[in-house]
This record gives structure tokens, C-alpha cells and sequence, in this order.
């Protein structure tokens, strides 16, 4: 159901910075914050609407991060011959560079550094395993995580001295559409992730931002996203916080703000 607007209801615009008040559990990560109306004039008691009219969020989602650095390989060329979960710094990386940090990490384990490694071909833009050191080897890392960075499935299996490609083209853009969610905007709009319900406020798209560029998203009052109130509700704090497609929480250091300006209608 749309909520109509008439020449009745009265409108006000509100700035919303991630630099303006964040929640006691995120002091330190601008993907989510709590604001507070604390002047009396612009305490909602009976809002009808809220339009999203700009939503601009840095760029700054690395392609290695928390959900996507970690991965186990099995491997009797290891010293010991021990199955370790290899552990990726969060940051953003370029096919080349995550080559050399996984080659590194790996060659401290192995009892002949370069026994087995990961290799990146520029003409084909496919990643591969390869092992010289005489054993079987196993990589394996949950499914929407490492392996989905380097283009591979759950787990891949590299035979006695063998190469294992990839079967799919990496994705090292990192996410490519940001969710806006807000519990107390749009408890309306509900979608199921990560074991949970989550309340979409709106959805901003990154494919034509680069990282450490800042997308802005803007739109016209008469917007399909918008959010309607079956009854008037009164709004005295709003919360937000970011996730990917998946309902994954992201985050972003707290020098970079996220910036929303909502239109809301009352009566």
C-alpha cells in the first residue's frame, strides 16, 4: 500500500551522518550508527513516509575482508604434515599482490617453500594451484568466501603433481551492491539473511565506483523505494547499518562517514 501524499501532510528534510552519533558498539565503524532527534522541532510523532533523497558511502569495502580472508588447506608437503587455516590481512588486493601474500604465507608452512603455490594468468584472468612436491593437496574455504574471491568452488582438489584452474573468473571488486538497512525506517521491508531478518531502507550500487571513490545515490520524491507507515509513527532515533547482498555486515573506518538525507511527510 502507497501512502498518498496531500497538501495536509508536512515534510522535513534530515541529514544523517555516520560522524554525527554512531552506537556504543560501533565507536570505531562508520557502516553503523544511531542518530538521535535531539531538537524538539524535528521529533517526529506522526510520520506517514520516509523517501531516502541521498545516500553517498565511500568506497572503502576491500576485496579481502572479513568474510573472504580465510581459507584451509590440506597438505602432506607441510612440515609436520598439519591441515592450517591460512589467515589473509584484511585489505585491498590486486590479482599479483594476493598471489605473493598467499605464496608467502604458504612457503612458511612447507618443508620445500614453492612445493605448492597459486599462480594468476593476466591473459586468461584465471587463478591456479600447482603441486611439484609429490603429494595431493585440498583447498577449501566456505563457499561465498575465499574461494569466491579467486573464481573457485567450496573445495578444489590439486592432484600429485598437478595444476587445479579455477573454474570460475575471480571477483576482486569486492561487493557489488551496498544494503542500506534501518530497523526503525523500514521494519516493513524485510528480507531473510545471515539467519535473520533484515530491514531494507534502500539498495546502492557500486559497479561503476571505484575503491576509494564515493557513491552518491539520489532520487525524486516520487520514488518506488520509498517507505510507508500503515499507521503515524513517532521517530525519535534512527539506526543504520551496512551489509552486502548476502545480509554480511560491512564495515568502514570511522574517518570516511556515510551521508543520508531523508525526506519524511507527518502530519
Amino acid at each position: 500500500m502507497t501512502t498518498k501524499v496531500f497538501q495536509s501532510h508536512k515534510s522535513i528534510l534530515l541529514s544523517c551522518s555516520s560522524n554525527g552519533g554512531r552506537d556504543h558498539e560501533s565507536k570505531t565503524n562508520n557502516a553503523k550508527f544511531t542518530i538521535s532527534l535531539e531538537n524538539p522541532g524535528y521529533q517526529l510523532t506522526r510520520a506517514v513516509k520516509c523517501v531516502p533523497k541521498t545516500i553517498s558511502i565511500p568506497h572503502l569495502f576491500s576485496n579481502v575482508d572479513y568474510h573472504h580472508q580465510e581459507f584451509q588447506v590440506g597438505y602432506a608437503g607441510f612440515s609436520g604434515y598439519i591441515e592450517p587455516t591460512i589467515i589473509i590481512p584484511e585489505g585491498q588486493y590486486s590479482a599479483t599482490e594476493l598471489v605473493t601474500q598467499i605464496n608467502t604465507m604458504i612457503d612458511t608452512l612447507l618443508t620445500t617453500p614453492g612445493d605448492l603455490a597459486i599462480s594468476y594468468n593476466s591473459t586468461t584472468n584465471m587463478f591456479s594451484w600447482t603441486e611439484v612436491g609429490n603429494h595431493e593437496a585440498g583447498v577449501r574455504s566456505s563457499l561465498h568466501g575465499f574461494m569466491n574471491l579467486i573464481g573457485g568452488v567450496a573445495n578444489i582438489d590439486i592432484a600429485q603433481g598437478g595444476t587445479t584452474t579455477m573454474p570460475y573468473l575471480p571477483n576482486l571488486g569486492g561487493p557489488n551492491h551496498i544494503f542500506v538497512h534501518s530497523r526503525r525506517l523500514a521494519p516493513g521491508n524485510m528480507v531473510t539473511g545471515t539467519g535473520r531478518q533484515h530491514a531494507v531502507l534502500d539498495v546502492v550500487s557500486l559497479a561503476d565506483t571505484v575503491y576509494g571513490g564515493v557513491v552518491t545515490k539520489e532520487t525524486d520524491d516520487v520514488y518506488i523505494g520509498d517507505i510507508d507507515y500503515r499507521c503515524p509513527e513517532e521517530i525519535s532515533t534512527i539506526d543504520f547499518y551496512l551489509t552486502d547482498s548476502l545480509m554480511r555486515p560491512l564495515t568502514l573506518p570511522p574517518t570516511h562517514p556515510v551521508h543520508i538525507i531523508l525526506k519524511m511527510y507527518y502530519v
